[in-house]
């Protein structure tokens, strides 16, 4: 089962972050300069040795190239670093794959796909939702976990037979089942329990259904910014409604 879990920002998961958002570009561009600079001025001091009078000393001399050494090796610091965080990466990405895998072999015992196709969509969806918690891009993840249970409610209610229901918005508006919009089967699945999950339809109702819409950037500029907070609170409906397509 994937489980987005919620533990503060380490420093690690901070670095991580950071490797995602492409911040270790110029930290490589500062320790290649560094290096370079060090075989540089090695290189010179060398050729000055041996074609020419040293213009140093031999402590002072001795002096600089240990100095010039210790850059050298301090600038391969933060490559070694970002490497080994990368290899954890992958590593737990191969682990959240796993994960994602058990799944699909779930949802198919429940016959809900037609193809391979699409528990290929289904399975790189899932992924993406991964990779938007690991960079705390939470509208995103939002609006992936949205769209995700959007599919799968969509699928159950077609091959049980249950007609999509009509939902009246805060505002009194009503939108036909006709329509057959999400709110439409969410109302559906409140109506009929679907999962035994009553509470979580409505909350998914109330508040990922709204946030799913933030991909109308429009829709987002007028409404509540999606924060750390906000994702907590959704995250475990998430997590229930997914357990339970079993």
């Amino acid at each position: 089962m994937i489980e987005l879990n919620d533990k503060k920002k380490s420093f690690k998961e901070l670095l991580k972050g950071l490797y995602q958002y492409n911040y270790v570009l110029p930290i490589f561009i500062i320790s290649t300069l560094l290096f370079l600079f060090s075989i540089l001025f090695i290189f010179s001091f060398l050729l000055s040795s041996i074609f020419f009078t040293p213009i140093f000393n031999i402590y002072v001399a001795s002096e600089f190239v240990l100095i010039l050494i210790t850059i050298f090796i301090f600038s391969l610091i933060p490559i070694i670093v970002f490497k080994i965080l990368n290899k954890d990466n992958n590593r737990k990405i191969v682990r959240k794959d796993s994960s994602i895998k058990e799944i699909i072999e779930n949802l198919s015992s429940m016959n809900l796909f037609e193809n391979e196709n699409e528990k290929k969509i289904l399975k790189s969806n899932l992924k993406s939702l991964y990779i938007f918690k690991k960079i705390y891009d939470y509208k995103y993840c939002m609006i992936a976990m949205g769209s995700i249970i959007e599919f799968l409610l969509v699928r159950y209610c077609n091959k049980n037979n249950i007609e999509p229901e009509p939902y009246t918005s805060p505002d009194g508006s009503i939108i036909p089942a006709g329509k057959k919009h999400f709110c439409n089967y969410i109302q559906s699945a409140i109506k009929y329990d679907i999962l035994g999950q009553k509470n979580s339809w409505y909350l998914i109702q109330n508040n990922l259904r709204q946030f799913r819409n933030y991909i109308h950037i429009s829709k987002e500029i007028k409404e509540e910014e999606i924060d750390y907070d906000w994702y907590i609170s959704t995250k475990g409906v998430f997590n229930r409604i997914i357990r339970n397509f079993k």
